[in-house]
């Protein structure tokens, strides 16, 4: 067995001390850091949750983790396929209605794993803009305040738009593919994404504080910023938004931590067959510091010196996060 000499303590020092320097690093109102070394879990925080009167952002605070949920959708999805519910290799339009995908470019043609892999050539709702330059999905959701933004606006926004390629044809980043896929495995089992990502992945890997239902805001929510063209801060916290299997997980770093933990660690989540696909490189999509950015089925690796490191950026007008 391996030996792990780390205390808690010692863990929450360093831990804490890692916080401070990427708080100052990053210029981020306020930072949350969780590390898993062994069986030691260690938590920090750093900053304000909120600026408008300083109260300090805190290792129990919520927050939107935006696509770092593709991650979970692509978990739930992969369960799926493996019980024989769902076939990677058929299209959108073999499981949701002509009604809701009307208009949706390559929704007929894409396959699932185009849609995973991010090769389908589906348009992506948040590349829309308004008359200012502005994503339009977020600025109709400020119009109007009255009612939570969601799944149904963000198809109704790539409704007539054309392709970005042929499916499989080309690698072109898209939130629509995971719109696409929390719809498609709430139709194929009938229930909820949220009932869905409880019982397959939050329970099971044991996440206590994690979600993906954003609204309504609840009292532990960080409070998240958008940068303004000006350089300046405008608190999103309240904005009526909930975007299911594309960004919509609110947790901590703490529970972050849990799921990637039991996905790549303690393997409960996937078969090995399973999780070797997901990460299985399908497209090369950058270099970073020498090393090679690459994207599989819901989850982006970064290959550098002969490792490799799995997982996903993820921000929805939030507060910085680390794991």
């Amino acid at each position: 067995m391996t030996a792990y000499t780390l205390d808690l303590r010692t863990a929450q020092t360093e831990t804490q001390s890692f916080a401070q320097n990427l708080l100052t690093a990053s210029g981020a109102p306020g930072i949350q850091v969780s590390r898993l070394t062994g069986p030691v879990l260690s938590t920090a925080a750093a900053g304000a949750s909120d600026i408008a009167d300083g109260s300090p952002m805190l290792p129990s605070h919520t927050f939107n983790a935006g696509s770092q949920m593709k991650m979970v959708t692509a978990t739930v999805v992969l369960q799926l396929a493996h019980e024989g519910k769902l076939d990677l290799s058929k299209t959108a339009a073999s499981y949701l209605s002509a009604a809701e995908l009307k208009g949706i470019a390559n929704a007929g043609t894409a396959t699932l794993e185009n849609l995973l892999s991010m090769r389908s050539g589906i348009p992506d709702y948040l590349d829309v803009l308004d008359a200012d330059g502005n994503q339009k999905f977020l600025t109709d959701a400020l119009k109007d305040p009255s009612r939570v933004h969601g799944t149904a606006d963000a198809f109704d926004l790539v409704r007539g738009l054309a392709a970005t390629s042929k499916p499989g044809e080309a690698f072109k980043y898209s939130n629509t593919n995971f719109e696409l896929l929390g719809r498609i495995a709430e139709s194929v089992t009938g229930q909820s994404l949220e009932t869905l990502c409880q019982t397959r992945v939050f329970q099971p890997a044991g996440l206590t504080q994690t979600t993906t239902q954003g609204w309504p805001l609840t009292a532990d929510r960080s409070h998240g910023y958008v940068v303004n063209g000006d350089g300046s801060l405008m608190d999103a916290t309240g904005l009526p938004v909930d975007i299911g299997g594309d960004g919509g997980l609110i947790t901590t770093t703490a529970d972050l931590t849990r799921f990637l933990d039991a996905l790549f660690t303690r393997k409960i989540l996937l078969s090995d067959a399973d999780l070797a696909r997901m990460t299985q490189p399908v497209t090369v999509i950058g270099k970073l510091d020498g090393g090679t950015v690459t994207f599989g089925l819901g989850m982006s690796s970064f290959r550098f010196a002969g490792d490799t490191v799995h997982g996903f950026s993820g921000g929805e007008a939030t507060n910085q996060s680390a794991t």
